[in-house]
């Protein structure tokens, strides 16, 4: 059991003081409810969200993310992060605010990253850089958290690149947009999908093409945020275990020997 202030100050890795502030302006919810007692106990598995107009990102991404490291009680607090699509850095605010040590700023496009990333020392800007060649030898050291928000292109182009660059047991975040993974066949005049069918179609199919690629799924949720021009979004959470990953890898190359 801890104080509900002092668990706030360490997940978002603020001053005790300024949880306290948060908690007593009605903004904390434990589990969905709102607390106003800092002194509230909470156990480890209690899930600890602040409200979203408590956070300001440089672009309307980082409530995507927000909301999906809120639900998992998610703490970047030392983690060594990479953005895959960065653009402005509404992904990379996020996650620096949720205490991220470092965070790599990827982008195939140039001059988008808003300059108040920039000029983080916590951020490392590689522009013009295609995720779809990524190598461990690009980046100095395993990433510990993956997110990844890409457009007018499917995420399987660069998912496989993602593997070699993780740490054991590194945590991702997918944000998965139907419209650019299901054919333009299945999009309206206005690029919306529109079938429920083929979302939950294209949805499924990710959920198996993950664990083909060795990670656990953790959870698949829609995003509250629209995409723009009003497309439902997801989020996916996974995990990824280092050792498991290599043994499967091993085994699958035994079972093709000569």
């Amino acid at each position: 059991m801890k104080r509900l202030d002092i668990a706030l100050s360490e997940i978002h890795l603020c001053s005790r003081s300024k949880a306290k502030d948060l908690i007593v302006s009605g903004k904390v919810f434990v589990n969905q409810a709102k607390v106003i007692t800092p002194s509230h106990m909470i156990k480890q598995d209690d899930c600890i969200e602040i409200n979203q107009d408590t956070y300001e990102f440089v672009s309307r991404s980082g409530y995507k993310l927000l909301e999906s490291l809120q639900s998992h009680a998610f703490s970047a607090v030392g983690k060594h992060c990479l953005d895959i699509g960065a653009s402005t850095g509404g992904f990379t605010d996020c996650l620096l605010q949720f205490g991220a040590e470092s965070v790599v700023a990827l982008d195939v496009g140039t001059l988008q990253l808003d300059n108040k990333l920039r000029e983080d020392p916590r951020v490392i800007v590689r522009e013009n850089t295609n995720a779809k060649y990524m190598s461990p030898t690009d980046f100095p050291q395993p990433f510990d958290v993956v997110v990844m928000d890409v457009s007018f292109i499917s995420i399987k182009v660069f998912f496989e690149r993602i593997a070699p660059l993780l740490a054991s047991q590194a945590q991702l975040f997918i944000l998965i947009k139907p419209q650019f993974e299901v054919g333009p066949t299945h999009l309206n005049k206005h690029g919306i999908v529109k079938n429920q069918r083929v979302i939950q179609d294209c949805l499924q199919d990710f959920r198996l093409y993950f664990k083909q690629q060795g990670y656990q799924i953790k959870s698949i949720d829609p995003c509250s945020v629209l995409g723009r021009g009003g497309n439902q979004e997801y989020i996916a959470y996974l995990t990824y275990i280092r050792e498991e990953f290599d043994a499967k890898t091993d085994h699958s190359k035994e079972l093709h020997l000569d």
